[in-house]
This record gives structure tokens, sequence and C-alpha cells, in this order.
């Protein structure tokens, strides 16, 4: 049976408010008795609510948590969450009504709507969101690939179709800055599989890992001796006035391509932003499979990024990173690291975010020859993941015009690090 839900909450986030890995189910289940119905519409007066899916399992079984962001053209301290969970056609011909005539902005109060002033308000509202919505981030799939727009402005396309013997890993190419050019590069000579052809644009791999009796493994490079990280499936593909997500499985696979050693859920996010500035948020979880893996000592890993030329060190870019070091040394610990250079007269650049959630902080940060920037966990010391065990790594690539200290890029990593507040009030039952 359909049942509906009142959250209280208190913000102190003046503009969008993530509630990241939110257990809603358990949430839900505060008396404890039948286990609550999937949710099926999230609403809160005076405010746009989007729910995004989760790779994260709730403490319910057979549940999982969600992402909640919320946002208003006002600062708002205080919200109501009304939460319906189960079929929608199941609900009260009167809240059906009502629910309907909303148009899913506001339920105001569980209370019908007294006067043609307050509906001709909601419908006005509703029209609102309904524009963001055309205006909103958008995942359109194709038989090879994901392509992100932003306001109806593409922002990047994620390669995922690894059948093509070509593409060894899924890569992020190409990403658009805020100008609307692309800043990323496929290799140190575009078109050709010479040199460094591997650096592809922004990408996640690693160049050194074992598992026991398979040797030393290899997804970084991409030659015929390199194994594959093999895209399974996706799956959730969500857009939306606020955010945008897909959740993809992916198999990292030992030398033969027959065995999976780790299975990896890969959860990108990009939120809607001002546009001067544009982000993809990358939750990685490996889990070992029925051997334990070791992600040996190597700079060569886990979330790098190639530029175009005309925007590196040598051709009057710059790199910068959260200790204040200008072209760093590779292996530098730090929390973010940025490239930043001018093409055709317009100055963009990229800042990779270490996650202060991570188990290393600050992070060991690739440098290579002053082309390549990344994040690298395992860069000085090894991590072995035991059997049926899972490491997460979260991270943030910001995309922005101007270089890292015109564009604040310490006060977006602030941000990061701290986060959206929310207090969550206690759950109160009001139907089903």
């Amino acid at each position: 049976m359909t049942a509906i839900y009142r959250v209280p909450l208190w913000l102190d986030t003046p503009g969008p408010t993530w509630i990241e890995d939110l257990d809603l189910p358990l949430l839900l289940n505060h008396d404890g008795q039948d286990q609550p119905d999937p949710v099926s519409e999230l609403l809160a007066c005076g405010l746009i609510v989007q729910m995004l899916p989760s790779a994260r399992p709730s403490a319910l079984a057979g549940q999982r948590c969600c992402t909640v962001v919320l946002t208003s053209s006002c600062p708002v301290s205080e919200a109501t969450l009304t939460v319906v969970a189960g079929p929608r056609k199941q609900l009260p011909p009167e809240l059906a009504a009502e629910l309907q005539r909303v148009e899913a902005v506001a339920l105001v109060g569980l209370k019908p709507l007294r006067s043609l002033a307050a509906f001709a308000a909601e419908l006005q509202r509703a029209e609102a969101v309904r524009q963001q919505d055309a205006d909103g981030v958008h995942i359109k799939e194709t038989e090879n690939t994901l392509e992100v727009t932003i306001a109806n402005k593409p922002f990047f396309t994620y390669q995922y179709n690894t059948k093509d013997p070509e593409l060894r890993r899924p890569i992020f190419h190409p990403v658009h800055g805020p100008s609307g050019k692309s800043i990323t590069q496929l290799g140190e000579v575009p078109g050709k599989k010479v040199a460094h052809f591997h650096h592809t644009a922004l990408w996640i791999a690693h160049q050194n890992w074992t598992a026991m009796g398979h040797g030393n493994l290899d997804n970084w490079q991409m030659n015929k001796n390199c194994t594959k990280i093999e895209h399974v499936k996706f799956d959730k593909i969500e857009s939306g006035p606020l955010a945008a997500r897909f959740i993809e499985q992916l198999s990292w696979l030992d030398g033969k391509g027959e065995k999976v050693l780790l299975a990896e859920t890969r959860t990108v996010t990009v939120p809607k932003r001002e546009a001067a500035s544009r982000v993809i948020d990358i939750d990685l979880s490996l889990k070992a499979q029925d051997l334990p893996v070791t992600l040996n000592k190597t700079p060569y890993h886990l979330l790098a990024c190639r530029v175009l030329d005309a925007m590196l060190p040598k051709n009057g870019g710059a790199m910068l990173n959260s200790e204040g070091k200008k072209n760093p040394p590779d292996g530098a610990p730090a929390h973010w690291i940025d490239v930043s250079g001018k093409f055709e007269d317009e100055e963009q650049g990229i800042a990779l975010f270490n996650h202060p959630k991570n188990d290393r902080q600050p992070v060991p940060c690739l440098q290579f020859s002053g082309q390549t920037i990344g994040l690298s966990p395992t860069h000085k010391e090894p991590l072995t993941i035991a059997a049926g065990k899972e490491a997460r790594f979260r991270f943030r690539a910001l995309v922005h015009v101007g270089n890292a200290e015109t564009a604040k890029v310490a006060a977006e990593y602030e941000a990061y690090a701290k986060g959206s507040q929310a207090k969550i009030g206690g759950v109160e039952k009001l139907r089903g």
C-alpha cells in the first residue's frame, strides 16, 4: 500500500543542498515494522527536489540508499520533505488529485489549495520547474557513448564500448570547458599510436596491480599485452533539473581476459553549475572477488587527465597544487592539482580533487613531464584489497574558466571538502 511520510530538514547551505548516501528506506522504517516500498516521489514546498540513485546498499536488505538534492530561488533554513513510497496509483483520490495539480513541485501541507491565487502560484512554480528541467543536466545514451549536456550545451562524452578493440577501458572525451571548446586530448600525438598514446583525456586505470597466480597486471597502457577494464552494464542513467548521474558496472580482467579479479561500481554525477565552471564527481568501488588484489606502488594510476598541448606549461600554461607549488614534482602530496592554459585566446583549466574521506591524505599526485596530471593513492605504498572486500575512492574533476587562482580552485575544494550541511528530523508517517 502506498504510504506518505513527512521528514523535517534543517539546511545551512545557501546554494543547492546535497544529502549523499541517505538511507531513506531505513529512515522510513522508523517504527521497525513493515519494510517500506521504494520511494516514488519526493516533494518539498517551495523547493525543487531531485532524488538520484546510489550504488550504496541500505541497511534494509534488498534496498539502496539515495542522494537527495534540494535547491530554492531564495535561501531556506528549514524545509519539510514529503515522501511518497509505493505506487502512486494507490494514493487516495484526493491526494492523487492534489499531487497531479501541483505537478510534483510542492505538497502544501497535505491540505487543499484554498484559493485560485494559491493554485495559480503552484502552476507558475510547476512551469518554472519544467524550465529548470529543460535547462538541466541530461544524459543521452547511444550504442557506444553517453552524451552529457548542461542547459542543452555539450559537457562531455563518455566512451564506454569496450567491445571495440581500440577501447580497452572507458574514457571521458571530449570534455568541454565552459567556453564550449574541448580541453582534453587523446595521447601525446593525437591520431597516432606513438609515445604516450595511452594518456587518453580523462580516465581511470592502474599500471601495476596483482592477484595471486596472475602476475603483474596493467590496464593503464593500451597494447595487446595489457588487461582490460570491461564495461558490463549501466545500472542507472538519470537526468534531471539539478543533476544527472549514471551508475556503471565494470570488470577488471586478468591477463587472458577471462577472469574478473576486481568488480568495479562507478558512479558519475554531474551537478548543474554556473556557467564559469562544471563538475564531474566520480565515486569508485573496487571489490576483490575470490582472490586478494594488490594495487602496487606506481605513479601511473588512478584518475588522470591529459589536456591539450596548448594548455601545457611548455606553451605558457601552468600547473598548481593545493600546497601552492607551481609545476610540482611528480609524487608531491596535495589535496588537489590543477592544470590551466590558453587555447585560442581563452584560458581554461581542470583541477582534480581528492575527497577528504579517501584513506590517504594528502594524496600523492601524478605529474608526468608537464603533460599529464593525476591522483595516485598507491604512488608511494601499495594497497591490498582482501577477497570479498572493497576499496572506495571519491574524486572530483572541476573544469573552469581562467587559471587556478582566478577560478578560486582552493575555495572550490574547501566547499567540496565541507559538503552540504543538513540535519534530518524524526519521520512522521501520515498515511499508509
